[in-house]
């Protein structure tokens, strides 16, 4: 895709970043405006420090539509590729540039109809992890240009190298792309043979947020921006090539800034190929299916109806029994994530180990059987209390809580629906049904294809909702109980049959025998899964994320001269200006800067400052009362900036940079030092 002239400018542009320290961006960045220059496209570059205090750029193409007498349409389609990537071993030109340098030669050579938007954006990455702050600070300085978010639709493109199959991340926590830019690029994918699968293959996990989505989409989605993130595995034989085709090919079928969105599609997937059900078919669909369950439930009335009376009588008697069970039920689970948070000593801080995935989910189901086996333990209590025909009563109670289930799904979000249909369909099944091993087949299907759509969860190791069981969240825990109580309802219909047809063959029985028997395999059951929740929670706890150690230096009163800060000091008329140059020993990963004011009731001023700036308050805070000026990640060694104060100014300029250990060390070190503004002497205990 790229010419050998342009191979030779990208060398000559990388020598002067390993020459003299450029870090990678920087010298991405060369590379990618000196090819724009070179095929004369037109650029912006849009440096982040006055607004988001990065000190990187982002490279903005705009490609405006060619109709050529044609309608033009709406809105416009953005490419994003940053310049740094997942995988990113920083010695190869990524893919992604390729593709997308490529996709502006075809869009400069056939215009489309469609305003293209390709960015190349930078400060994406963050060395710091977790702890930072912002790590899109390009998404944020794009975001900040779109005038009406909603009229545009954004391909985040992170491939470092070529990739073997697409990945298709669509949602992020409770937020979803619309049906109209996810289903052109499937169906184009299917007509070019292009292997393709879905981050998470189930919208109803990211609708109630239970799966989390990549950090770019959890940025841009709720902001309104409709967007995908494509990404893909780069081990294997065959690899997608022409993506640039398709990404074409995608920009031109879409229809960007629809009217009315379909944020409440379905997905199938069937034989490995994904269907897209748009919501007027899955209400068609609900409606029909709606229609044959109540012909058949009326149907079932008619003829049995003097045994139906009697069950709903018996029902509204004893309804509250189910209140009892599924109290019973969180009291249960409650008690399984107790006692996993004792084993562990976390206190439901889950973020502090970072176990292997087989273990994390091996240890999330094994606390939920420990669970289930409490439950199963206690659960026979409620047979003190006498309810008539009582395998019935549970029969019916499973289809009414099922029923209840699909109207808080239909309530919430149409695409719950399919879930509990199928779960409707087999639990009718069961309490149709008079033969306990059927009875029990059925609520296992009914249970299992519920449960189906967690696999998605694990394949793609996304740990949400393993961590909220874990930690016992109390939202997690009320609905893992409501979905799972008409499972159990059923299970306790088929033993109450089993047990009315061993009772006729064998009518004499010893009563403490009969409990004896009936108590064993439950406490069996729990001692089982205790053990293994121990064993599993022991192996847990052998993954403790390591925190990175920080030690900190005070170079402000020892003179040890580690951070290097120099002020040079310009007065005019009523306006002090300070000229700061910080230097660290090793180039830093952080500066920060805070202004303080030395009488403690003060609030400070600042004039001006070329970056962004934020009053701290909170009374919680070390930095209470003081202005601290915002400062990215990667910053110059040395770094040099101004700040405009009033001249009255009485404080404290304190600077901080966090470097990473030498070599063969882990861990960073922070230095500190405070310089005076305003004060010619001032004390030591003055000093932090």
């Amino acid at each position: 895709m790229i010419s050998t002239k342009s191979l030779a400018l990208i060398l000559l542009l990388l020598i002067p970043g390993i020459l003299y320290g450029n870090n990678l961006e920087n010298s991405r960045r060369a590379m990618l405006t000196g090819i724009l220059n070179e095929r004369k496209i037109p650029f912006e570059v849009r440096p982040l420090f006055t607004e988001y205090g990065g000190f990187g750029s982002s490279i903005h193409v705009f490609l405006p539509a060619s109709p050529n007498g044609e309608e033009k349409k709406p809105g416009t389609f953005i490419l994003a590729v940053p310049l740094s990537f997942t995988g990113d071993d920083q010695r190869n030109f990524p893919y992604a540039f390729e593709a997308a340098l490529s996709l502006i030669d075809k869009i400069l050579g056939e215009p489309l109809r469609t305003d293209i938007l390709v960015v190349f954006l930078g400060d994406e990455w963050s060395a710091l992890g977790p702890n930072a702050e912002d790590p899109h600070l390009g998404l944020a300085d794009l975001y900040s240009r779109l005038e009406v978010p909603e009229d545009t639709a954004m391909v985040y493109l992170d491939m470092y190298g070529e990739v073997t199959e697409l990945v298709i991340h669509h949602g992020a926590r409770r937020e979803l792309a619309p049906l109209n830019l996810l289903r052109p690029l499937g169906r184009l994918c299917d007509s070019r043979s292009i292997p393709y699968s879905l981050g998470i293959g189930s919208n109803e996990l990211y609708k109630l947020g239970l799966a989390d989505g990549p950090s770019v989409l959890e940025f841009v989605l709720p902001r309104e921006i409709p967007a995908l993130y494509l990404t893909g595995p780069g081990s294997g034989e065959k690899r997608i090539t022409a993506l640039d085709t398709l990404l074409f090919e995608y920009a031109a079928s879409l229809d960007i800034g629809t009217e009315n969105p379909d944020y409440h599609y379905l997905l199938f997937q069937f034989a490995g190929k994904i269907f897209f059900i748009p919501e007027y078919t899955t209400v068609i669909l609900f409606f029909a299916v709606s229609a044959l369950l109540f012909l058949a439930l009326l149907i079932y009335s008619v003829v049995f109806r003097y045994r139906l009376a009697i069950q709903w009588k018996v029902f509204l008697k004893r309804s509250w029994i189910l209140v009892l069970f599924y109290l019973l039920l969180i009291l249960s689970l409650k008690g399984a994530a107790l006692m996993f948070q004792l084993l562990t000593g976390s206190a439901g801080r889950m973020e502090d180990f970072a176990p292997p995935a087989a273990l994390f989910y091996g240890t999330t189901a094994v606390q939920i059987l420990f669970g289930a086996a409490l439950f199963i333990l206690i659960s026979p209590a409620g047979d003190l209390i006498y309810v008539p025909r009582r395998a019935n009563f549970y029969g019916s109670a499973s289809v009414i809580l099922v029923s209840l289930e699909i109207l808080l799904a239909v309530f919430f979000d149409i695409t719950f629906i399919p879930i509990f249909l199928w779960a409707f369909v087999f639990t009718f099944l069961a309490a149709c049904i008079k033969r306990p091993p059927l009875i029990w087949l059925c609520s296992f299907l009914a249970f299992f294809l519920g449960l189906s759509i967690l696999l998605t969860i694990v394949r793609e190791e996304n740990r949400r909702l393993g961590s909220l069981i874990l930690s016992g969240n109390t939202a997690i825990i009320l609905y893992i109980a409501l979905i799972s109580l008409p499972f159990f309802t059923t299970i306790k219909r088929g033993s109450l049959l089993r047990a009315g047809a061993a009772k006729n063959r064998n009518p004499r029985r010893f009563i403490p025998l009969k409990v004896f028997k009936y108590m064993i395999p439950g406490i069996s059951f729990l001692a089982f899964t205790a053990l293994i929740l121990g064993i599993c929670t022991f192996h847990f706890t052998r993954y403790p994320i390591r925190q990175t150690t920080e030690r900190t230096i005070n170079d402000t009163a020892g003179g040890t001269n580690y951070l290097e800060m120099e002020v040079k000091d310009r007065i005019l008329l009523e306006r002090r200006t300070l000229t700061i140059t910080l230097e660290a020993p090793v180039p830093p990963l952080l500066f920060s800067l805070y202004l303080e004011v030395a009488a403690a009731d003060e609030i400070p001023v600042i004039y001006s400052a070329p970056m962004p700036s934020r009053y701290i308050e909170d009374s919680n805070s070390p930095n209470r009362n003081s202005i601290e000026f915002i400062l990215g990640e990667g910053p110059p060694n040395p770094f040099t900036t101004e700040i405009v104060l009033p001249l009255d100014f009485t404080g404290f300029l304190r600077a901080e940079a966090l470097c990473p250990e030498p070599a063969g060390e882990e861990g960073q070190f922070r230095i500190i030092h405070r310089y005076p503004i305003g004060i010619e002497h001032y004390p030591i205990d003055l000093l932090p």
